[in-house]
Formats: structure tokens, sequence, C-alpha cells
């Protein structure tokens, strides 16, 4: 006697590989068999029949049972995805910028994109796109997914204004009449962070510094501010001049250097008939400078003792200036 064993022959179920939204149903139908048995899941309608419905809340996987031709027990399988109802995101390249920055949008999760009309928003039906506004504004996107599931999500960039500026006490100085202190106060409202800068190498990271300049120029100002977000900066300028005049003080003969009664001690004796301010410096024969310092002169005489006897001897230069001319005496310590 034969005995035939066939295997048994495999459940088909329809569609396939099913792809749902959230909250939709979907019929299941199993090609072959007879007899058929469902494993309990969840969402599904009856554990009984050729065709079911199922309405699964995540990707859920169905097995069936049933009884083929000859008889022998069969079973087939399907896993049905389900595309969440918030399968849509949407991110910024910062969620607080400046007016006037540019700000780049994307989205993820769909297959096709729509984006909301927008002030500043860069028109395009793609993941990503770009916006440049100048108040602060929210964005919405809808997106299909590619089961034709139907998600939106929106954001909302922040602008923000900075508008630096600040006064200061003077913006003119005579060095001859003023002592060349000046105060800055900063009026950058919402301003978290200054950096003020003199010129000539000078600085402040104060709100209210005070500066105080020694030498005529132009100086331009710039405070630069920020408030974490924005950063701009401002300039103005300070111009300070020294109307002292050396010149007409030796011409004059306001001017005089003698020894002090010992050898390597002088005396600087000037005259000026109104207020000036002068730079001494005291330098060695290689052109070395040994000390300075800055002459307020007034209507009364000046005078200043000039001791060289904590340095070698030799030939020492004193000089004046008042930033255009300069006077130089040679003083000999022997």
């Amino acid at each position: 006697m034969t005995v035939e064993v066939r295997a048994p022959a495999p459940l088909r179920i329809v569609p396939q590989a099913p792809k749902i939204c959230a909250g939709q149903t979907i019929p299941l139908e199993v090609e072959g068999g007879k007899a058929y048995l469902w494993d309990a899941a969840p969402g599904l309608n009856t554990v009984a029949g050729k065709r079911v419905s199922v309405q699964p809340l995540s990707t859920t996987s169905y097995t069936v049972w049933a009884i083929d031709s000859a008889g022998c027990e069969t079973s087939g399988s399907v896993t049905v995805q389900v595309i969440p109802s918030d399968f849509l995101s949407l991110s910024a390249s910062a969620a607080r910028i400046c007016a006037g920055e540019e700000v780049f949008l994307e989205a993820r999760g769909a297959d096709r994109y729509t984006w909301q009309e927008a002030p500043g928003l860069r028109t395009a039906n793609t993941p990503r796109t770009s916006a440049r506004p100048e108040q602060s504004q929210t964005y919405r996107v809808t997106g299909v997914s590619e089961a034709g599931c139907v998600d939106s999500a929106t954001l909302r960039v922040e602008v923000r204004r900075m508008e630096p500026d600040f006064e200061m006490s003077a913006g003119r100085i005579d060095l001859a009449q003023e002592s060349g202190q000046v105060q800055f106060t900063d009026l950058s409202p919402g301003a978290t962070r200054w950096l003020w800068d003199f010129g000539r190498e000078s600085s402040s990271e104060r709100q209210h510094p005070v500066h105080i300049f020694t030498e005529p120029g132009i100086y331009p100002i710039t405070l630069r501010v920020s408030d974490g977000v924005c950063t701009r900066q401002v300039q103005k300028e300070v111009v300070v001049v020294n109307t002292s005049s050396l010149e007409e003080l030796s011409d004059a003969g306001r001017i005089e250097v003698v020894e002090a009664g010992q050898k390597g001690r002088f005396a600087l004796k000037v005259e000026s008939p109104r207020q000036m301010l002068l730079r001494l410096r005291l330098m060695n024969d290689e052109g070395a400078e040994l000390f300075a310092s800055a002459l307020r002169l007034g209507a009364r005489p000046y005078q200043q003792q000039i001791d060289l006897r904590n340095y070698p001897k030799g030939t020492y230069h004193l000089q004046l200036s008042d930033g255009v001319e300069v006077y130089t005496r040679d003083l000999e310590y022997r």
C-alpha cells in the first residue's frame, strides 16, 4: 500500500502588505482552504470567516488557520502597518532669530508636503524650505503619507529685534582744558552683553564704562551688543584735540631745565600763560624710555624734579610734546 503525504497548501491573505492610517478599517480576505479560524488579535471584528475586517490602533500581525483541500491544517499571516496620526514632524534651524536673518524649516515623515503661505516663507512643496520673517511667525505644513494618511504640523519662530544705541558725556575733548574722561551710557533695550571698542586696542565689557583719552585723534567708538539671539553694533566718534602749544612756550622762553644743586639732579620749570597738557618722557642714550608722565599746566609756574642718581652716569634726553611739536633737552650726568 502506498501512502501519499502532501504538504499543506499555504494560505494567502490579501492585501499582502497593507498600510493604513490610524483609525481606519481594512478588510482581510483569505485565498485557499476552508473552515477558517483567526487567532484573536487587537482590532479583529471576528475570529471566523474567510473575510474579516480589522481596525488596529498600532501595527499588528494577524494569523488565520484553515483546512486545505486534502484535509490538512494550514495557516497564513499578514502584518497590517498602522501609520500613526502624528507621523509628521517639523523642525527649524533655530527657534529664535534676529529680524532679517534666515531660518531653515524641515518636515519629515511624509511623502508629499504642502506649506501654508506665510510672510517671508519661500514657497516650495518640498520637505525643506526657508523663511526670512520680519516678525514672529507660525509656520504650518501638511504631509501625505504613502498610504494616503494626512497630518499637519506647526512651528513658531520667534523674531527678535536689537537696536543698539548709546550716549556719551562728550563728543569733543580738548586735553588742554579737560581730563579726557568720558562716560559712556548704553541705551540698547534688551541687551545682556556688551563689548565697547574705544580704538587703539582699548575695550570694555561693562554696560556703562568710563574711558580716559590721553592722545589727540578721532576715535571711532563701537558698541556691540547681544541678547543671546541678536548681535548688532553701532558706531559713533569722539574727537580729541590738544590746543596746547609747545611752540608758544619754547619761543617765549617759558621752558627751562636747570641743575638742582647736586650732580644728576635737574629741575624742569615751565611757565604757561594758559591751561595746557604736555607729555614728558625721559630716555637714555639708547632711546629706551625710563619714565613718562603728563604735565597739566595752569596759570601758575610748574616745576618738576628730575633725579638721575638712580641711573648709570651718561647722557639722557628729556622730551616734552604737545602731540605735534617736540621739545628735547639733553641732560648730562657725569
